[in-house]
């Protein structure tokens, strides 16, 4: 069984090619680039490199999260993409699974592990696993103690407190690295293994507290870990279709954060929720004599008038960090605004292009604008520009009650393709995965 598989959870990243048990190469992410502007060559030179064509692959992975928002998005993406294209499964990975399976390597069983990714405000990613006489990646070879989260680390330590045995702490070896055994205190029976940055980046936290020995470990490239995990899932069925696999998103509450920091236009402040108003002949003449400006987002300087549409049209909007960071990546994401004869935003879509994919991620309308032709005109340039990017096909997801929006897209000829069972949260709703083919025509 040939696998190839992607981590994007950090800003490095790496990718792996795995055939059966044999880790054939794991290349590691050059950080200095975003993950927009190295992939999907990356992956592909991988393949490159030990003569594999993409049709030889059997299966994708992918680590699925916690991580980036951005850099989560464009791995899934990319992966979906091949997995599409070749018409072959995914399994998806636990970045921090992933971790502390690397971690448990020279470990017995019983020893406790605990993964902490960095996620930035002084908070960490975290979970908790006790090791098993299973083999090496194979699925039981950690039992989750805690699943994943997100928090204060010194908070995460005071939750494990009765977990982590309260004995003599031991200072971590600063040359310790992934493969290096760990050393067992005196007194204590077990060791207690932190890997990750987040363990690296708080290892004085860790140590200091006291309890059982406690080791720190560097975080090593995560993709090959990542595919020789997702093989043995493979093996007993737990591939599922590139539609199906999911992003692991620990922390969620960051939109409802910046929407309460937020004042919104009142020309924009009806609720919305998650829905469009379809393209219909309306009784208004003006709707049938708009005229649009469709331009591409040029600067970060139209975010806000982006901000004030999305949190009147979805009830879990993007953040304006979210939005930066998808202008950095250039060459895969792109926005287009609409504008009105006076210049307003009124609408926006964004999209990414992953190898001959149109990935359709928001399309929304200012509430006081729908109906009038907006959202036509977005979709429009949309799929032309896509096309001459070179999108052979377009994807998107949309909410099943989303009547009008479904029938916007449908006048497209985009046709139901499959479901993400609750996909969607606030409220929790299944999502119609559409496919268009051929979307210039």
């Amino acid at each position: 069984m040939r696998v190839l598989a992607l981590d994007t959870t950090t800003r490095a990243g790496s990718v792996a090619l795995v055939d059966e048990n044999e880790i054939v190469e794991e290349r590691p992410g050059d950080p200095s680039r975003t993950h927009g502007q190295r992939l999907p060559a990356e992956v592909l030179a991988v393949l490159e490199a030990h003569g594999v064509g993409l049709s030889a692959i059997d299966v994708f992975a992918v680590a699925a999260g916690p991580g980036s928002f951005t850099g989560l998005r464009i791995g899934l993406a990319t992966i979906q993409g091949l997995a599409f294209v070749t018409r072959r499964p995914i399994v998806g990975i636990s970045a921090l699974e992933a971790l502390a399976q690397v971690a448990s390597r020279e470990v017995p069983a019983g020893a406790l592990v605990a993964a902490w990714m960095d996620a930035q405000r002084r908070e960490v990613f975290s979970a908790l696993y006790q090791v098993t006489s299973a083999g090496l990646f194979d699925p039981g070879r950690l039992i989750e103690l805690e699943s994943a989260g997100v928090g204060d680390p010194e908070r995460t330590l005071e939750r494990w407190r009765e977990r982590l045995d309260p004995s003599t702490a031991v200072a971590p070896d600063p040359s310790t690295a992934p493969g290096a055994g760990p050393r067992t205190a005196p007194g204590t029976g077990q060791p207690v293994v932190f890997v990750g940055d987040g363990a690296v980046l708080y290892k004085d936290l860790v140590c200091g507290r006291g309890g059982a020995s406690r080791l720190v470990m560097a975080p090593p490239p995560l993709a090959g870990a990542v595919g020789r995990m997702a093989a043995a899932r493979a093996r007993v069925g737990e591939a599922v279709d590139p539609g199906d696999v999911h992003p692991l998103y620990v922390r969620r509450p960051d939109a409802e954060i910046d929407r309460e920091r937020r004042s919104v236009d009142p020309r924009f402040a009806k609720e919305g929720h998650d829905f469009l108003r379809d393209e219909k002949d309306s009784k208004e003449a003006t709707a049938a004599m708009a005229t649009w400006t469709i331009d591409p987002l040029a600067s970060a300087a139209d975010i806000d008038a982006i901000l004030a549409i999305e949190e009147a049209s979805f009830t879990n909007p993007w953040t304006r960090d979210m939005y930066v960071a998808e202008l950095e990546n250039h060459g895969v994401s792109y926005f287009y605004l609409a504008k009105n004869a006076n210049g307003l935003v009124v609408g926006f879509c964004s999209f990414w292009r992953v190898l001959e994919e149109l990935h359709i991620n928001n399309l929304a309308v200012a509430p006081a604008e729908r109906g009038a032709g907006a959202a036509t005109a977005l979709l429009t340039r949309v799929l032309a520009d896509g096309t001459k990017l070179g999108a052979r096909r377009a994807t998107l997801e949309v909410r099943r009650s989303n009547t009008p929006a479904r029938g916007l897209y449908e006048k497209f000829g985009f046709a139901i393709a499959g479901v993400r069972p609750a996909y969607y949260s606030n409220p929790i709703e299944d999502a119609l995965v559409l496919w268009r083919e051929h979307p210039g025509e």
